[in-house]
């Protein structure tokens, strides 16, 4: 089975969606929010990926003074250290928006 690592540096929708499509189909799906993307995992907004693990960007959430008790629950607070483990991981393709 492929993994995915959908990286969202924007409120892009369809990204979110795209991991929501590829997580039913049955793929490990992991959706990075970063930059002004983490603001999709805030809890007035709906789950972002479906049934995609929800990771963000602990660096950007702190540069937008927002905290881990803002999120919605499904959301990971995560550093670098993990995101490249992921992006190093044999059988992982990257899209990156």
């Amino acid at each position: 089975m492929t993994g995915f690592l959908l990286v969202d540096t924007g409120v892009d929708r369809q990204l979110a969606a795209d991991a929501a499509i590829l997580a039913e189909a049955g793929h490990r799906v992991v959706l990075y929010l970063v930059q002004d993307g983490v603001t999709r995992a805030l809890r007035r907004h709906e789950p972002a990926g479906g049934d995609a693990a929800v990771w963000v960007d602990g660096a950007s959430l702190a540069h937008r003074a927002l905290r881990p008790e803002d999120l919605r629950p499904d959301a990971t607070v995560v550093d670098m250290p993990q995101v490249a483990d992921l992006l190093l991981a044999d059988g992982v393709r990257v899209v990156w928006h």
